[in-house]
């Protein structure tokens, strides 16, 4: 078990707690449960010292870490590695750090991409990272960004080529995200760039139907705004321009 006053070190950046601790014979890969939101409660996660540590910028605390025999690429059970906590916060030199201590990119872009980190997806891209990686789950980045309402995200993510139809192991696709968890311009944006309406989730729902049944009216008018769109254009290419 991690002391809380090491957990609140790492945390914080105090080296010499986290030092300590490790000197009287603490394990560096410890696992802990950390706290997260989730809806309109917390859950409790494992983690590490370095995750913590690298979620929050602390550079000197994972180079000790990664010293005493901290596992770079160890995963948590929700598939965590150090580096996706850094992506996941917007943590550039950490993540620096850590791909030149031999870092896997692996999801860390899906990291980036659900916590809305424009600059970092772009960093990741530009380090390498597959666009269309899907996690455990079957997510993409782009499904992350969809589902938790980043636009630019989104945009970034489509204008490097991501996937836009791809489907999880649910079947769902970030056009069906969007729509149910109630992101109307990312629905017409996804629209607009090609989603397929007619993709139906594991038990058998397109997006607009999860629209509907949660009562996303906005998210519902997008769909209808797109037909529009597309109607519109379909008869001016029919009269010649």
């Amino acid at each position: 078990e991690v002391p809380k006053n090491v957990l609140k070190a790492a945390a914080y950046g105090r080296v010499g707690p986290v030092r300590l601790w490790l000197n009287e014979g603490g394990k560096a890969d410890t696992l802990f449960d950390a706290d997260f939101e989730a809806g309109s409660g917390y859950i409790k996660v494992p983690y590490t010292l370095l995750m913590r540590a690298a979620q929050n910028g602390h550079v000197q605390i994972v180079e000790l870490l990664l010293k005493r025999g901290a596992h770079i690429n160890l995963q948590n059970s929700c598939g965590t590695t150090a580096l996706n906590a850094a992506a996941y916060s917007g943590q550039e030199r950490m993540v620096d750090v850590l791909l030149q201590h031999g870092a896997e990119i692996g999801t860390a872009l899906a990291a980036a991409a659900q916590g809305g980190q424009v600059r970092m997806v772009d960093l990741l891209l530009r380090r390498g990272a597959e666009i269309d990686l899907q996690d455990k789950n079957g997510d993409s980045a782009l499904m992350a960004a969809a589902q938790h309402g980043h636009e630019r995200v989104v945009d970034m993510l489509m204008k490097h080529g991501a996937e836009i139809n791809k489907q999880n192991s649910d079947g769902g696709t970030a056009l069906m995200d969007a729509a149910f968890y109630d992101h109307p311009a990312i629905v017409l944006r996804l629209l607009r760039a090609g989603a397929d309406t007619a993709l139906r989730s594991e038990d058998g729902k397109t997006a607009l139907q999860m629209a509907k049944e949660k009562g996303h009216s906005a998210c519902v008018e997008a769909f209808r705004q797109h037909i529009a769109e597309v109607t519109k254009a379909s008869r001016r290419e029919a009269a010649g321009g």
